[in-house]
């Protein structure tokens, strides 16, 4: 998943996405600068410290552009 998520975060043209956890906790992603991945787990400055270990992630969501 750690994968997933640098692939998001290095995208050409970044995209904000979601990070769920399996406690359903939630974590909005919309500056790639703002998070730190390491062997097994994620850091998110949001503005508070957030880590996110692999383990815990249950799926990373980029919503669909709307357009007007």
């Amino acid at each position: 998943m750690l994968k997933l998520l640098r692939q998001h975060l290095h995208r050409k043209s970044f995209l904000p996405f979601r990070v769920v956890m399996r406690n359903g906790k939630r974590y909005d992603i919309r500056d790639p600068e703002k998070v730190a991945i390491g062997a097994t787990k994620a850091v998110a400055f949001l503005p508070r410290i957030t880590e996110m270990p692999e383990n815990d992630i249950e799926l990373i969501y980029v919503p669909r552009c709307q357009r007007s």
